[in-house]
C-alpha cells in the first residue's frame, strides 16, 4: 500500500511521531545552529571593521595636517602684513608721485593749455583752424572770451 504522495515527498516517516519529529528540528541542534551563524556574524563583523579601520588610517596619513596648513597660512599672511606695513607707504608716495607727473603731463597738453600763455586759437565751423586757413570768417578763442573776425588774404 503506497501512496502517491510518498512518490512526490522527500523524507518519509513510518508513524506521524517520527513525521513530526523529522519535521520539527531538536531545540538543541537550532540553539547550535543560531550559535554558530552568530559566532561567523560576529567574527566577519570584526574583520570588517578590522579591515575599514586599517583603511582609515592610510587615508589619515595621505591626508595634510591641518594644524601644519593653518600655520603656514598665519606665517604667510604675518609675512605679507610685515611687507604691507614697511613697502606700503613708499609704494604709495611713488603712484602719488607718478599720478602727479601724468597730471602736469596731461595739463600741458591739454588744448587750451597755449591761451593760459597768450596764443589764440581760431575755429570755423566748430573744427579748430590754423594760421594757413583761407581768408573768411572765423571765430577767435583767448583765455577769457571767444570773438568773431574776418581772415583776410
Amino acid at each position: 500500500d503506497v501512496t502517491l504522495c510518498d512518490f512526490a515527498a522527500d523524507v518519509r516517516a513510518a508513524t506521524p511521531t517520527a513525521a513530526a519529529e523529522v519535521a520539527v528540528p531538536v531545540r538543541a541542534a537550532l540553539l547550535a545552529s543560531f550559535k554558530e551563524t552568530q559566532t561567523r556574524l560576529q567574527r566577519a563583523m570584526t574583520q570588517r571593521l578590522v579591515s575599514q579601520r586599517e583603511r582609515l588610517r592610510g587615508a589619515r596619513r595621505l591626508l595634510p595636517d591641518p594644524e601644519r596648513l593653518l600655520l603656514q597660512a598665519s606665517q604667510r599672511v604675518g609675512e605679507a602684513r610685515r611687507r604691507l606695513y614697511h613697502y606700503g607707504p613708499a609704494v604709495l608716495q611713488q603712484q602719488r608721485e607718478r599720478l602727479q607727473a601724468l597730471q602736469r603731463v596731461l595739463a600741458a597738453h591739454h588744448p587750451e593749455a597755449p591761451l593760459q600763455r597768450g596764443y589764440i586759437l581760431g575755429w570755423r565751423n566748430g573744427v579748430m583752424v590754423n594760421a594757413s586757413t583761407p581768408a573768411g570768417p572765423i571765430e577767435l578763442q583767448f583765455a577769457s572770451s571767444r570773438r568773431a573776425a574776418i581772415l583776410q588774404d
